[in-house]
């Protein structure tokens, strides 16, 4: 019974572990990025607008793969969704 709670503990914080470096690396790039966008319009030539309709459609089309991939992680796995 110890060793089987030793066990989880650590597989528990090897979970932990990895989900704060995920989210932590995520931020990173999405910071890196978002200062720049500035930038990127203008060697684009993109506009105000334009600008805006780009990053409307890509937060639209995270929110729609994060719902096509749900119910696919939960019948597939997450090892057959997420290569």
């Amino acid at each position: 019974m110890c060793v089987m709670l030793a066990s989880m503990s650590r597989s528990l914080r090897a979970a932990r572990a990895a989900t704060f470096a995920y989210f932590a690396v995520n931020g990173f790039v999405m910071g890196t990025w978002v200062v720049h966008i500035n930038v990127i319009a203008r060697q684009a030539g993109a506009g105000t607008a334009m600008l805006g309709y780009l990053l409307l459609a890509l937060g639209g089309s995270a929110f729609v793969g994060m719902r096509l991939c749900g119910p696919l992680n939960d019948r597939l796995g997450p090892r057959r969704v997420i290569p």
